[in-house]
């Protein structure tokens, strides 16, 4: 046995664009172990996809992050009597009025990253939407299992709401999102503000979305050894998310496809947006085929030749920042009508 800690390979598939080779090339040379090799607490240690963009940037010369108004994180009540930080960003430059308010959610396996993670997608949102983005920091697990984040984001909605005017906000025009996790919990925060009775979201967008516990589809298969989530980094999210609640992976929460058509048909607007390389695929686009068949205004858009987080990258990636305006423009289009 040698000494030497086993460190993440890059992508060797050859299915990546040049500009996401280049990423996950670059997040490999930073020389992250395996997040699935590693107890939580070394594994969110390790460099993140963020490390890997700004790495890239830095190869370029490119400065960031990409400015915005301003950047506030203020403490807010969590869902078990203590706090959380929800981050709030307003754009550049702000239209006249109170604005509309995106809650985006982050990513991570309910276990992983933190709303620094994914700060370059909440920038590239508020300055391309002119709304106001806010991002729940949401408990994680092992620390606090499900359900804990969902009820931590359920919380933030629901104060955001409530204090949208303090934040220069509009509470009647409200919309929602997230990546992977984050693009589970925003379905789930729309199914439980519906059965409160609650307004919900005027639409929302998931972005290569967890909507099952199952190893779901062909994407399980094509795309198990992707970067930078892979099969067996899932099945070690689900091991700490879901730690002593066997129960989890039936809840309506986590298994998004299986609703029935009644519940689907609650669902805002909602642009799903998937990749080619990322074993979340499949059950991305079989949740936007059943809102769709449930007859929720749907789209589901596709990349190829980009991996798992690459949302977030627009400053390197072009497929990126294609994928940021499209969100942006089914939000905004949406949020126009609404209130």
């Amino acid at each position: 046995m040698s000494g030497k800690k086993k460190r993440l390979a890059t992508d060797a598939s050859g299915l990546l664009d040049p500009q996401a080779q280049a990423i996950v090339d670059a997040h490999s040379s930073l020389g992250p172990q395996p997040f699935e090799i590693l107890e939580p607490g070394q594994a969110r240690k390790q460099p993140g996809p963020d490390d890997a963009v700004k790495k890239v940037m830095e190869e370029k010369g490119l400065e960031g992050p990409e400015p915005v108004g301003s950047v506030t994180d203020l403490k807010i009540p969590d869902a078990a009597g203590g706090e959380q930080t929800l981050r709030v960003y307003t754009p550049a430059e702000p239209g006249k009025g109170p604005l509309p308010i995106i809650m985006w959610i982050h990513g991570g396996g309910w276990v992983l990253f933190d709303i620094d993670t994914y700060d370059a997608s909440c920038r590239g949102l508020t300055n391309k939407t002119g709304a106001i983005v806010v991002s729940p920091d949401y408990r994680r697990a092992p620390e606090a299992v499900f359900p804990a984040s969902h009820d931590d984001v359920l919380a933030a909605w629901r104060w955001t709401a409530a204090n949208a005017a303090q934040m220069g906000g509009d509470p009647s025009r409200m919309a929602i999102g997230g990546e992977s996790v984050g693009g589970n919990m925003a379905p789930a925060t729309c199914l439980q503000l519906a059965e409160a009775g609650e307004p919900l979201p005027a639409a929302q967008v998931c972005v290569y979305p967890l909507t099952t516990p199952e190893q779901f589809g062909e994407s399980m298969e094509d795309a198990a050894d992707g970067r930078p989530l892979n099969r067996a980094l899932l099945s070690w999210m689900a091991m700490h998310a879901f730690e002593g609640v066997p129960e989890a992976a039936q809840d309506p929460r986590i298994d998004l496809l299986n609703w029935p058509r009644e519940t689907l048909a609650l669902m805002p607007p909602t642009l799903v947006i998937t990749d080619e390389r990322d074993v979340l695929r499949s059950q991305g686009q079989q949740f936007a085929a059943n809102l769709e068949a449930a007859g929720v205004p749907t789209t589901l858009s596709h990349y190829e030749g980009v991996m798992h987080e690459f949302f977030g990258a627009s400053a390197v990636l072009d497929k990126a920042e294609a994928a940021q305006q499209e969100a942006a423009a089914h939000l905004t289009a949406a949020l126009r009508t609404a209130g």
